[in-house]
């Protein structure tokens, strides 16, 4: 008799959709999925809400368009009932969270009281915040004391990072190496779109590819300065798509 498939919750905490419905995908060979992410799109392209081991569930349909203040405010209400509604009724046997969000500390009790095991990826070990001003500092406070090395990073059965440097910094940092383990991103090539026959005319043969959230963190003015730069003392005709 074959033997039935553990089930994954995975819970996409926002801006994460790429990585996420990838790893949907790679998962579904061997496990069944209960996917929360933010987009219908970004996981239709790559497949993940096609394939019948994963059951999607699209969060972004309640939460409200923009990025002013009163959108972020609001956000983690409107999240928390149908993320609380998933974990405490939906049939599970791990919890896979990605990235930081401060309801996942509020969740964690309430997954612990049911025994099952929470994997946790963080994608950016050395936490910058994506705001500038007083919200960028309720950021780097929350991930400060609940997230990365602290109250959640104790909790969680498993810390998954994309590179062996990063795993090292989580050690230094106090967390045990027996629950930090390294896999790799993704091809993330499907993101680059085949040149217009325009750009083949004009000999743009190679791309530069920056992805993530276009903030100042993100060093975006650094890179197209340094393009031109590249462009200017090289000769080689080149894109840049962010």
């Amino acid at each position: 008799m074959e033997k039935t498939k553990s089930t994954v919750l995975l819970i996409d905490s926002g801006g994460l959709s790429h990585y996420t419905s990838y790893l949907a995908v790679g998962l579904s060979k061997y496990r069944n999925i209960i996917l929360y992410g933010y987009s219908d799109e970004l996981y239709t392209l790559t497949g993940a809400v096609k394939e019948k081991t994963i059951k999607f569930y699209n969060l972004g349909k309640r939460l409200p368009k923009g990025d002013c203040l009163f959108s972020s405010a609001i956000r983690p209400y409107l999240l928390f009932f149908p993320l609380l509604r998933a974990i405490a009724t939906a049939r599970y046997d791990i919890v896979h969270i990605q990235g930081y969000s401060y309801l996942f500390f509020l969740f964690v009790p309430l997954i612990m009281l049911k025994k099952k095991p929470i994997y946790w990826t963080i994608h950016d070990v050395d936490f910058r915040p994506t705001n500038s001003g007083i919200r960028g500092k309720l950021e780097s406070l929350q991930v400060r004391l609940l997230c990365q090395n602290g109250w959640l990073a104790t909790k969680v059965n498993a810390i998954i990072v994309h590179g062996a440097k990063l795993r090292d910094k989580l050690i230094s940092r106090g967390l045990s190496g027996s629950k930090v383990f390294v896999i790799p991103h993704f091809d993330y090539r499907y993101l680059l779109p085949l040149p217009s026959q325009s750009d083949i005319n004009n000999s743009y043969r190679e791309y530069v590819l920056l992805f993530g959230k276009i903030k100042p963190y993100k060093g975006v003015e650094v890179l197209l300065d340094a393009s031109r730069m590249v462009r200017k003392k090289v000769g080689i005709k080149f894109k840049v798509m962010i």
